[in-house]
Parts: C-alpha cells; sequence; structure tokens
C-alpha cells in the first residue's frame, strides 16, 4: 500500500492570490511613492504657476521647507534681507515682474512646496509663507510605509504559499509521513475531533503522551483516500463515513 499526496491546488492558488494581492497592492504604494506623487507634484507646480505648457519646469532639491522657513523667520524679526541672504536659496524657478509698481516676484521652492519673495528696487519687501504643491513629505513617505506594511503583510500568505507547494505527504506500509513527521501505525490509537467541513484529528502515542494530527481536506489532497486507508488499516472506525447524529 502506498499513497501519495500534498496540497490540493485550490490551496495553492489561494495562497498565490493572497501573496500576489498583497504584492500588487505593495507595488500599487511604491509606485505612488517614486512616481505618482511626484508627478502629481509637479502638475500642481505648472499649475500654481501659471506655466504655458511649451514652458520648461524644473524643480530642485533646494531650498527646503526648512531652509525657506529660516529666511521666513529671519525676515519676520529683521524685517529685510540681503541679497546675498536670498540668493543663498539658489536660482529661483520663476520670477515675474509687475509692470505697474515694479515689484519682482520670485518664486524658490523644491519637488515638495514653494515660497515667494518679493522685492522692490532691490530690497524684500515681503516673505509669503511656504506652501506644499499638493503631496508634502510626510504623505510621500507615508507611501513607502504603507508599501513596508503590505510585504509584511504578504509574509503570512507567502510562507502558507511556500508550505502549499512544499508539502508531501506518504502513507505506506508501515504508516504515515505527513511533511516529514513520521507517525507508525502502531503508535495510532484513533480519530478524534471530526468536523464534516472537512478535517479530523488523528490520535497518536507521541514521545511525551498522547499527540494530535490534523488531516485537514483543504490542505491535504486525497483527504478522503487516506482515512479510509488509516481506518482500514488499523481497525477504526471511518468518521468520514459515519452517518451524522440525528
Amino acid at each position: 500500500m502506498r499513497i501519495e499526496s500534498g496540497a490540493p491546488p485550490r490551496a495553492k492558488i489561494e495562497w498565490l492570490v493572497y501573496t500576489v494581492l498583497c504584492l500588487g497592492v505593495a507595488g500599487y504604494f511604491v509606485y505612488d511613492w517614486k512616481v505618482g506623487y511626484p508627478s502629481a507634484n509637479r502638475e500642481e507646480a505648472r499649475k500654481q504657476l501659471a506655466l504655458k505648457p511649451e514652458e520648461p519646469l524644473e524643480l530642485r532639491d533646494k531650498p527646503t521647507k526648512g531652509e525657506y522657513d529660516a529666511l521666513l523667520a529671519e525676515f519676520a524679526a529683521k524685517r529685510t534681507l540681503g541679497a546675498d541672504r536670498v540668493r543663498s536659496l539658489g536660482e529661483p524657478i520663476r520670477r515675474a515682474t509687475d509692470p505697474q509698481n515694479g515689484e519682482v516676484a520670485e518664486t524658490f521652492g523644491d519637488t515638495l512646496g514653494y515660497g515667494v519673495i518679493v522685492s522692490r528696487g532691490g530690497a524684500v519687501t515681503d516673505v509669503r509663507p511656504w506652501r506644499d504643491w499638493k503631496h508634502s513629505a510626510s504623505t510621500i513617505e507615508g507611501q513607502m510605509y504603507f508599501a513596508v506594511l503590505c510585504l509584511l503583510l504578504m509574509l503570512y500568505p507567502l510562507s502558507r504559499l511556500i508550505r502549499a507547494l512544499t508539502l508531501r505527504v506518504v502513507l505506506d506500509d508501515a504508516g504515515l509521513d505527513y511533511a516529514g513527521k513520521r507517525v507508525g501505525f502502531d503508535a495510532m490509537t484513533g480519530w478524534k475531533n471530526f468536523d464534516r467541513k472537512g478535517w479530523v484529528d488523528l490520535v497518536y502515542r507521541g514521545e511525551s503522551g498522547e499527540a494530535l494530527l490534523r488531516l485537514d481536506n483543504q490542505r491535504v489532497k486525497g483527504w478522503d483516500a487516506l482515512l479510509a486507508a488509516i481506518s482500514e488499516k488499523r481497525g477504526f472506525k471511518n468518521p468520514a463515513r459515519e452517518e451524522p447524529a440525528p
């Protein structure tokens, strides 16, 4: 007598679907983190700056919000800023001159947001508060954490998928080998906790006393054949063939 089995195709497909689903959602968040949200910020920047389609837009890594806010605080305290201090922010991404009063509005920003410094005759007259384009740094970074969370959640279905793919169940003349665990026929003492949904515990004598080995038709292909063969070999009543209690 020899029956060889493993996980049913349904179990493999089920855990594969869960694994791919978690991976797909993680990929979605990674895309938003690296591509989607930065692109949305660029589009918002073009909108806020009222750029024409043919006008180029170069968003740099400087100045950051922290650097700009430091300059804003300095202006609030002194009500003046030197030209060198403004130039420390780098080149503005946009410069516009009001023909009526001669005010020059220079927009400084990075990939996350911007601020506007207004000057007249070379003297700074206003430093406007920083504004985010569309997605803040914390929002963009949050996509990375969501991706990591999805990958961590994926570990469970992935482990179950690996177990399903590698599960090997063999019943031979000496006993049952279940995923590397050997239970001889002489150690088997009966069945316990049978449920008509499709599982039952095989009771056997272990090293430290009575032990149970769960046989589940959702995890083991040919479950009925295994129960029938073990019951016949040991003279047990086959729980799967017993009539349910009225």
